[in-house]
């Protein structure tokens, strides 16, 4: 899947871009039913409306969402927007229930690589629950900007210019992990169900970083195995995106005889 000029600019204009329609109905009723199934078992509520809160570390355990991470759209995407042909994964795949949540970027304005998160929407938000983003706040200036603008009272000003990412079931949102947003209340007596994670640059400190989600997403440190589950019938393309542990390890030796 290639963009066009326009979306790419948009993406290094604003920081985010949405494009509609990216998961087939059929699997996004799938993903819906999964993911209300594992939090059932999680959290032993057995009415969906009132499962709240996140979902962790989905890809290494089912089979299902190991299936929409190795989707090579997605590989395509990010090689493009990011302008990295080695793409890494951050380690921080989660499927998230409720809002709100207060405003903050993901990392800071000055980081040393460029990164990105996909949002995989599941429900109708256009009611409440949806993403709201400060367009341009990925770039350095008017991030420090903001920082400023926030911390000028207590509690924190709010900020009103903010676009309302209004999305239908099936769309993926993608957003620069730098940029400033915010996640709107549920409505009540409906769902919010987004799978979110997040990729970037092949650089050491994305690395670093990553190393350390995968050691608190309980897939170990450099010398533990991966799960066979992640190893097992991989394209290439996974194996290089797990690639962010140190050469000799046991983790990276494990990638290397199918990369």
């Amino acid at each position: 899947m290639k963009l066009t000029d326009i979306q790419q600019q948009q993406y290094d204009t604003f920081g985010f871009l949405i494009i509609p329609g990216f998961l087939a109905d059929e699997m996004v009723q799938a993903l819906r039913d999964r993911l209300t199934e594992m939090k059932t078992e999680e959290s032993g509520e057995a009415n969906p409306l009132k499962h709240h809160g996140r979902l962790l570390n989905m890809f290494h355990t089912d089979p299902l969402h190991l299936e929409l991470f190795d989707d090579l759209r997605l590989h395509a995407i990010a090689t493009q927007l990011l302008r990295e042909e080695k793409v890494r994964f951050l380690g921080d795949e989660y499927a998230s229930f409720s809002t709100p949540a207060d405003w903050h970027p993901d990392i800071i304005p000055n980081s040393p690589f460029e990164s990105l998160k996909f949002g995989f929407y599941l429900d109708d938000l256009s009611h409440g629950g949806c993403l709201r983003v400060v367009p341009g706040s990925h770039h350095p200036q008017l991030a420090e900007s903001i920082q400023a603008f926030r911390n000028s009272q207590t509690p924190a000003p709010v900020i009103d210019y903010a676009y309302s990412c209004m999305t239908n079931p099936g769309d993926l949102l993608i957003f620069n992990l730098r940029i400033w947003h915010q996640g709107t209340a549920n409505i009540s007596g409906t769902h919010r169900r987004v799978i979110f994670w997040s990729v970037g640059q092949d650089h050491p400190e994305f690395n670093a970083a990553a190393q350390g989600m995968h050691k608190t997403s309980l897939r170990g440190n450099a010398d533990d195995p991966w799960p066979q589950s992640i190893l097992e019938n991989a394209p290439r393309h996974r194996l290089e995106m797990l690639d962010v542990f140190e050469e000799g390890s046991a983790k990276q030796k494990a990638l290397v005889p199918s990369s």
